[in-house]
């Protein structure tokens, strides 16, 4: 099993749904899931999108190109004295992935 299909079964397993109910809210076929699992085979791009969308994470966390599940968007952070400096790039995914697992924890996800 690929990374991609690995998230996938990760984030139905996290979420307490079946691939089932993941193919047919997207609009796939069930067999196809039960396909990428057995290695026979991959997910198109299509579906990744589809199926992102439908977990609310990127495209890129599926594809394995980052750890952080939502994409990023701009996080406001102001404080009245700033004396550590600007945050980094580094910084603020390790904030998002923070609040990402904060909030799953809070939903019992």
């Amino acid at each position: 099993m690929n990374e991609t299909t690995q998230r996938i079964f990760t984030l139905i397993e996290q979420r307490g749904i079946t691939a089932y109910r993941l193919a047919k809210d997207v609009g796939l076929n069930p067999t196809r899931l039960s396909d990428w699992k057995s290695g026979k085979g991959n997910p198109k791009p299509d579906a990744v999108a589809k199926i992102a969308d439908y977990f609310g994470v990127s495209v890129d966390f599926l594809l394995g190109r980052t750890d952080v599940p939502e994409g990023f968007t701009t996080l406001a952070a102001h404080r009245a004295s700033d004396a550590l400096g600007p945050m980094t790039e580094d910084e603020i995914a390790a904030v998002n992935a923070f609040l990402a697992g904060y909030r799953a924890k809070k939903q019992g996800k």
